[in-house]
């Protein structure tokens, strides 16, 4: 638990995370690949998909249990 106070309002905060995180990550890996090249990619982004996956988890609990 994230510490908000019902399951609805964390379900939203967590959608709208998620949300943001995507855009993150698309930006992020544009902005890489003018910079630098391919190799390296995957292991810079690999703590976003990390988080990625902690959020979408725990809205998955949320959502199996309403």
């Amino acid at each position: 638990r994230i510490g908000i106070p019902d399951d609805k309002s964390e379900r939203e905060y967590l959608t709208s995370i998620i949300s943001e995180l995507h855009m993150t990550i698309t930006e992020y890996e544009r902005i890489w690949l003018m910079r630098n090249r391919e190799g390296g990619l995957v292991s810079s982004t690999k703590p976003f998909y990390s988080l990625l996956k902690k959020y979408e988890n725990r809205l998955r609990e949320i959502e199996s249990v309403s």
